[in-house]
């Protein structure tokens, strides 16, 4: 599947990630559209600052996103 990573302050962009398995109790959901917001880019800049968590390298975290239910964990 496609993810927008970040890697490190400076260098995010589109990668090909393995799709992950659901846990019992979780579904996976199909992204059908995302959006970056602006945190997004001081996320990808490096910012720090009040109101910005600590983050950790390699990060994949869409804040908004629009989908369905793909397909729920075994049993």
């Amino acid at each position: 599947m496609l993810a927008y990573v970040v890697r490190e302050p400076g260098h995010a962009g589109l990668e090909r990630v393995p799709v992950p398995e659901p846990s019992s109790g979780q579904v996976l959901l199909r992204v059908r559209a995302t959006a970056l917001n602006r945190k997004d880019l001081f996320l990808r800049g490096g910012s720090r600052g009040p109101g910005m968590r600590p983050v950790r390298y390699p990060s994949s975290r869409p804040p908004r996103w629009s989908g369905r239910s793909w397909r729920p964990a075994p049993g």
